[in-house]
């Protein structure tokens, strides 16, 4: 019997903090297919001196000096995680840490003057401080920081108001025009959900005290930039929606720009020269029924705005619904932005997609990278920080040419996994830093064929993916459409679109290949009472009808040729569902309450269930094709939420916090994987 295919299942966000030498000792040698007699040591990839993990902010002075701050994000939450300062000296090769404190977050760094800055609070959210350094990063110490009681609601006082003083604060992103000039703004990756009532902090002492200054009938959004050490420019909220106000006394006082206003929000600011500036924001998916992004240009130092770019573009995922959150230009013409924000709740900052300009702004690329903040370094460096909420990220992405190419910086053996997808000794994941896929069961790691991750860059998240082990490769349903699917029959190498048309109105649920020939699709035109069975013999090419199924709508397919497996999770109903006369009529073998998306491997099909809704905790497991279950003996910590069968006793699984598992025996012993991942340096 041909070996049937295995979806791609999610597993909870969340970054996996790697393992403890003794975890690292008892970690599986895997091979294609594992077998249990290959159990030996697999050691973990070198990481002393890379970027260190929950990242959140980033920053470069000079010559390939750079600052990454990390640690716990969620303020409001006492946490023994320690924040922490790292610093390289060659561009990001190397990463050396040289401030460290638990009890304390940090959400910022730059430069004021020739100083280096991070700012931060304590873990309870008060307490706010700066750090400081002198000489680049070798030496620091600690600066108390007062705010005027004026930024408190009336109704704050003692207690309250420390800890209104330390939200406002650690929602804040800061500009220093020089050592002493500065100002925290909003941080715009917290988007509508910034700290209220949105207020625009001053100092003219380095940052020991800070007032609230006004920008007359608007409240600030988080863009801030300076022409000059007196002129300047702050984006907000105005009686018109998005504003442009500006300052020619270093910011004691502040007039709306004449014809800045739009109807989209405004965020961010950046003027890479004297006269040419670029505003950007515009409006959330939530309120527009499409993510709507607008961009804003002077080229009169400020004085006159003109809209250069505006478009509405249909969202896809979660991350398709924020406008623009911030900007940079390397010169007036070529210039990166980056996506985010959110419109309610305190669980940001939120990152989003990176997009791209080489016409001064008037058109603009996704470029298929996400992240937290854009940082650029030099004339042709740029940096995006991955990190967002809860706890930041565990990669780096560093451009050589102005965003024109990525790549992932960081300690493989840190990235969380996100998705898996594999058969036999073919394993894909998708991880914090993109897709990666094994060939040898897991041994090494190999950014996927151009095809196949441009297929996969375009989807995902929420796109299944299917990976046998003959080379077959699925992306779908819904890889353009409801009805679309991505086959390739050569490993990725290649491959090709395809839509069904017969599904077109109501949208494929699930599809599967047991080769590249041979396929079975549902639809359910018929809503929760009957699910309809199409087959295809020649890639997809035609498909014609085989039968159809009272059993309700399946949301996940596993198929090898003659016998097919479904589960249904929907329509009040929790069952697996098999065929085995190639789709033509079904039966209903086993109830599959709180259990999630099949996989199979021949007769061998995994599923992870739940003791209560939205927990996974356990892997059920048939070697009948799903005719009879069984409980793993144990199953991987960390409340596994999904598990892929690769071979007859072996399934891998990935949950919270992000780790990779395997077992070769069924379950009864779990394994922990360390992704060798080919991240720089």
């Amino acid at each position: 019997m041909p070996v049937g295919t295995a979806l791609a299942l999610l597993c909870p966000f969340g970054s996996y903090t790697g393992t403890s030498p003794a975890a690292a000792a008892t970690t599986a040698s895997l091979t294609a297919p594992l077998t249990g007699a290959s159990l030996s040591s697999l050691t973990e990839a070198p990481g002393g001196s890379r970027p260190a993990a929950g990242q959140q902010g980033l920053a470069f002075t000079r010559d390939g000096t750079g600052f990454l701050i990390s640690g716990p994000a969620d303020y409001g939450l006492a946490s023994p995680s320690p924040a922490e300062l790292q610093r390289t000296t060659d561009g990001g090769r190397s990463w050396t840490t040289v401030w460290r404190k638990v009890g304390y977050r940090l959400n910022w760094v730059g430069t004021a003057g020739g100083e280096v800055l991070a700012a931060g609070a304590s873990a309870s959210g008060t307490g706010p401080f700066l750090i400081e350094s002198e000489n680049d990063g070798a030496s620091w110490h600690f600066q108390d920081v007062s705010v005027s009681p004026a930024v408190l609601s009336s109704a704050s006082s003692g207690h309250e108001a420390a800890l209104e003083i330390g939200q406002i604060w650690g929602m804040d992103q800061f500009h220093f025009v020089n050592r002493s000039l500065g100002f925290a703004a909003p941080d715009s990756m917290f988007g509508e959900a910034s700290a209220p009532p949105g207020e625009l902090l001053r100092t003219t002492d380095g940052g020991r005290y800070w007032a609230p200054v006004t920008l007359p009938s608007g409240t600030p959004t988080g863009g801030i930039a300076f022409v000059s050490s007196k002129r300047g420019f702050a984006t907000g909220y105005g009686h018109c929606g998005g504003e442009i106000w500006a300052t020619s006394d270093g910011g004691s006082t502040w007039h709306v720009v004449a014809g800045s206003c739009t109807g989209d929000g405004l965020t961010s600011l950046d003027f890479p020269t004297g006269t040419v500036g670029f505003a950007v924001g515009g409006q959330y998916l939530k309120f527009a029924n499409n993510q709507d992004l607008v961009v804003l240009k002077t080229t009169d130092a400020g004085r006159r705005w003109v809209t250069v770019y505006k478009n509405s573009v249909p969202g896809s995922s979660a991350l398709d619904a924020n406008p623009f959150g911030e900007v940079a230009f390397f010169d007036d013409e070529d210039g990166l932005a980056l996506d985010g924000g959110q419109t309610m709740g305190g669980n940001g900052p939120v990152g989003g997609h990176l997009w791209r300009t080489t016409d001064g702004g008037r058109h603009w690329s996704e470029l298929g990278v996400t992240g937290l903040r854009l940082v650029l370094d030099g004339r042709n460096d740029a940096w995006l920080v991955e990190g967002g909420a809860g706890g930041g990220g565990d990669v780096l992405w560093r451009s050589l040419d102005r965003g024109g190419t990525w790549s992932p910086v960081g300690n493989g053996s840190l990235v969380g996994v996100e998705a898996i997808a594999g058969s036999g000794a073919r394993l894909w994941v998708w991880t914090e830093a993109g897709g990666f896929l094994s060939t040898d069961g897991g041994r090494t790691w190999k950014v996927p064929p151009a095809a196949m991750e441009k297929a996969l860059t375009s989807t995902w998240p929420g796109v299944p993916v299917q990976l046998a082990a003959d080379g077959t490769v699925v992306v779908g349903p819904g890889w353009a459409g409801d009805d679309s699917y991505w086959l390739s029959s050569d490993g990725g190498l290649t491959g090709r679109l395809f839509s069904l048309p017969a599904l077109a109105k109501v949208g494929m649920t699930a599809i599967s290949f047991s080769d590249p020939q041979h396929g079975l699709a549902l639809g359910s035109p018929y809503g929760c009472d009957q699910a309809q069975v199409l087959a295809t013999s020649d890639g997809g090419t035609r498909w014609r009808q085989v039968g159809t199924t009272d059993l309700g709508s399946i949301s996940a397919l596993s198929y090898d040729g003659a016998v097919a497996v479904g589960v249904n999770t929907g329509c009040y109903r929790n069952s697996v569902i098999i065929s085995d006369n190639s789709g033509r009529t079904w039966s209903e073998v086993a109830n599959s309450a709180a259990c999630g998306q099949v996989s199979a491997y021949g007769q061998t099909v995994v599923m992870v269930c739940s003791s209560s809704p939205g927990s996974g905790e356990y892997v059920r497991f048939s070697h009948d094709w799903g005719r009879h279950w069984q409980r793993a003996g144990h199953s991987p910590p960390g409340a596994p939420s999904s598990a892929v069968a690769t071979g007859p006793s072996t399934i891998w699984a990935c949950g919270s916090p992000g780790a990779l598992w395997a077992t070769s025996d069924s379950g009864a012993r779990w394994q922990v994987v360390p992704l060798r991942l080919p991240l720089l340096p």
